[in-house]
Protein backbone atom coordinates (compact mmCIF):
# COMPACT_ATOMS: atom_id res chain seq x y z
CA UNK A 1 0.00 0.00 0.00
CA UNK A 2 1.24 3.46 -0.76
CA UNK A 3 0.97 6.44 1.81
CA UNK A 4 -0.31 9.38 0.57
CA UNK A 5 2.20 12.51 -0.27
CA UNK A 6 3.11 14.49 2.34
CA UNK A 7 1.06 17.64 0.90
CA UNK A 8 -2.04 15.15 0.87
CA UNK A 9 -1.40 14.31 4.14
CA UNK A 10 -0.87 18.35 5.33
CA UNK A 11 -4.09 19.30 3.33
CA UNK A 12 -6.31 16.23 4.89
CA UNK A 13 -5.05 17.87 8.36
CA UNK A 14 -5.53 21.25 7.62
CA UNK A 15 -9.71 20.10 6.16
CA UNK A 16 -10.56 18.33 9.00
CA UNK A 17 -9.28 21.09 11.17
CA UNK A 18 -11.19 23.55 9.26
CA UNK A 19 -14.35 21.17 9.58
CA UNK A 20 -14.53 20.74 13.34
CA UNK A 21 -14.19 24.72 13.39
CA UNK A 22 -16.36 25.66 11.12
CA UNK A 23 -19.34 23.24 12.72
CA UNK A 24 -18.08 25.03 16.15
CA UNK A 25 -18.65 28.52 14.58
CA UNK A 26 -21.60 27.58 12.99
CA UNK A 27 -22.84 26.23 16.37
CA UNK A 28 -21.82 29.43 18.09
CA UNK A 29 -22.94 31.99 15.32
CA UNK A 30 -26.63 30.70 15.72
CA UNK A 31 -26.44 31.82 19.25
CA UNK A 32 -25.38 34.87 18.88
CA UNK A 33 -26.35 36.78 15.36
CA UNK A 34 -29.92 37.50 14.28
CA UNK A 35 -29.62 37.07 10.80
CA UNK A 36 -28.22 33.45 11.13
CA UNK A 37 -30.98 32.68 13.48
CA UNK A 38 -33.71 34.07 10.94
CA UNK A 39 -32.27 32.16 8.37
CA UNK A 40 -32.76 28.88 10.87
CA UNK A 41 -36.31 29.57 10.73
CA UNK A 42 -36.51 28.12 7.13
CA UNK A 43 -35.29 24.67 8.52
CA UNK A 44 -37.41 22.46 10.11
CA UNK A 45 -36.12 21.06 13.92
CA UNK A 46 -34.40 17.98 13.57
CA UNK A 47 -32.98 18.86 9.70
CA UNK A 48 -29.25 18.15 9.11
CA UNK A 49 -26.27 19.34 7.16
CA UNK A 50 -22.87 18.18 6.43
CA UNK A 51 -19.12 18.95 4.29
CA UNK A 52 -17.41 16.04 2.98
CA UNK A 53 -14.84 15.06 0.67
CA UNK A 54 -15.35 12.45 -1.98
CA UNK A 55 -13.45 9.01 -1.28
CA UNK A 56 -12.89 9.89 2.30
CA UNK A 57 -15.14 8.10 4.32
CA UNK A 58 -13.72 9.65 7.58
CA UNK A 59 -13.36 13.21 6.70
CA UNK A 60 -16.98 15.00 7.80
CA UNK A 61 -18.77 17.74 9.23
CA UNK A 62 -22.46 17.44 10.54
CA UNK A 63 -24.80 20.19 11.82
CA UNK A 64 -27.96 20.20 12.39
CA UNK A 65 -31.10 22.41 13.58
CA UNK A 66 -32.38 21.91 16.90
CA UNK A 67 -34.51 24.80 18.65
CA UNK A 68 -33.67 27.04 16.31
CA UNK A 69 -30.12 26.50 16.41
CA UNK A 70 -27.36 24.81 15.04
CA UNK A 71 -25.83 21.80 17.05
CA UNK A 72 -22.63 20.03 16.20
CA UNK A 73 -23.80 16.28 15.14
CA UNK A 74 -21.61 13.05 15.27
CA UNK A 75 -20.17 12.39 11.65
CA UNK A 76 -21.76 9.07 11.74
CA UNK A 77 -25.46 10.77 10.49
CA UNK A 78 -26.42 10.76 7.26
CA UNK A 79 -27.36 14.44 6.52
CA UNK A 80 -30.47 15.43 4.04
CA UNK A 81 -28.23 18.57 2.76
CA UNK A 82 -24.85 17.46 2.08
CA UNK A 83 -21.79 19.78 0.12
CA UNK A 84 -19.69 17.50 -1.03
CA UNK A 85 -16.21 18.38 -2.45
CA UNK A 86 -14.72 16.21 -5.71
CA UNK A 87 -11.09 15.81 -3.68
CA UNK A 88 -9.20 17.05 -0.96
CA UNK A 89 -7.15 19.83 -2.58
CA UNK A 90 -10.35 21.25 -4.08
CA UNK A 91 -11.68 21.29 -0.13
CA UNK A 92 -8.10 22.51 1.28
CA UNK A 93 -8.71 25.57 -1.62
CA UNK A 94 -11.87 26.96 -0.11
CA UNK A 95 -11.25 26.22 3.12
CA UNK A 96 -7.54 28.32 3.49
CA UNK A 97 -9.12 31.37 1.24
CA UNK A 98 -7.40 30.59 -1.97
CA UNK A 99 -10.43 30.14 -3.90
CA UNK A 100 -14.02 31.35 -2.94
CA UNK A 101 -16.92 28.63 -2.58
CA UNK A 102 -18.93 30.27 -5.38
CA UNK A 103 -15.93 29.70 -7.66
CA UNK A 104 -15.49 26.54 -6.52
CA UNK A 105 -18.94 25.65 -7.28
CA UNK A 106 -18.58 27.27 -10.55
CA UNK A 107 -15.77 25.42 -11.43
CA UNK A 108 -17.51 22.20 -10.70
CA UNK A 109 -15.28 21.57 -7.80
CA UNK A 110 -17.84 20.58 -5.20
CA UNK A 111 -21.69 19.07 -5.36
CA UNK A 112 -24.87 19.04 -3.66
CA UNK A 113 -27.06 16.53 -2.17
CA UNK A 114 -30.16 17.73 -1.30
CA UNK A 115 -32.73 20.87 -2.14
CA UNK A 116 -31.25 23.55 -3.73
CA UNK A 117 -33.42 26.08 -1.76
CA UNK A 118 -32.12 24.41 2.22
CA UNK A 119 -28.63 24.78 0.21
CA UNK A 120 -28.65 28.54 -0.64
CA UNK A 121 -29.96 29.15 2.94
CA UNK A 122 -26.83 27.21 4.55
CA UNK A 123 -24.74 29.36 2.26
CA UNK A 124 -26.21 32.38 3.41
CA UNK A 125 -25.55 31.68 7.39
CA UNK A 126 -22.26 30.51 6.08
CA UNK A 127 -21.36 33.43 4.55
CA UNK A 128 -22.53 35.67 7.50
CA UNK A 129 -20.61 33.34 10.29
CA UNK A 130 -17.28 33.92 7.77
CA UNK A 131 -18.11 37.58 7.50
CA UNK A 132 -18.39 38.34 11.40
CA UNK A 133 -15.58 35.60 12.23
CA UNK A 134 -12.94 36.84 9.68
CA UNK A 135 -10.61 39.65 9.22
CA UNK A 136 -12.32 41.82 6.36
CA UNK A 137 -9.23 41.18 4.42
CA UNK A 138 -9.30 36.93 4.57
CA UNK A 139 -13.30 37.66 4.14
CA UNK A 140 -13.20 39.72 1.21
CA UNK A 141 -11.38 36.74 -0.50
CA UNK A 142 -13.52 33.83 1.05
CA UNK A 143 -16.95 35.48 -0.12
CA UNK A 144 -18.26 37.47 -3.16
CA UNK A 145 -19.41 40.31 -1.68
CA UNK A 146 -19.04 41.15 1.85
CA UNK A 147 -22.90 41.55 3.79
CA UNK A 148 -23.44 45.55 5.15
CA UNK A 149 -22.00 45.20 8.97
CA UNK A 150 -20.83 48.48 10.52
CA UNK A 151 -17.85 48.29 12.51
CA UNK A 152 -19.46 48.57 15.88
CA UNK A 153 -21.70 46.04 15.04
CA UNK A 154 -19.05 43.88 13.91
CA UNK A 155 -17.05 44.29 17.20
CA UNK A 156 -20.13 42.99 19.32
CA UNK A 157 -20.95 40.08 17.24
CA UNK A 158 -17.04 39.30 17.13
CA UNK A 159 -16.85 39.37 20.65
CA UNK A 160 -20.31 37.68 21.11
CA UNK A 161 -19.09 35.05 18.67
CA UNK A 162 -15.72 34.10 20.29
CA UNK A 163 -17.37 33.76 23.67
CA UNK A 164 -20.04 31.25 22.85
CA UNK A 165 -16.94 29.16 20.85
CA UNK A 166 -14.93 29.60 23.73
CA UNK A 167 -17.46 28.66 25.91
CA UNK A 168 -18.50 25.29 23.71
CA UNK A 169 -15.10 24.04 23.80
CA UNK A 170 -15.11 24.22 27.62
CA UNK A 171 -18.79 22.98 28.16
CA UNK A 172 -19.17 20.68 25.32
CA UNK A 173 -17.41 17.53 25.22
CA UNK A 174 -19.73 14.84 23.36
CA UNK A 175 -21.75 15.15 20.06
CA UNK A 176 -25.62 14.42 20.17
Amino acid sequence: MELPSPTYAAQRAYVAIMFETIGRLLEAASQTDAEIAQELEGYRDGFSIGFSVLGDPKLKMRVGVRNGRFVRLSSAIHPELEIVFKHITFAFYVLSFKESTSRAYANERMLTHGDTAHALRFVRCMNRMQAVALPRFVADRALKGFPDITAPEKRKLVTDLYVKLVTGFVTRSKLP
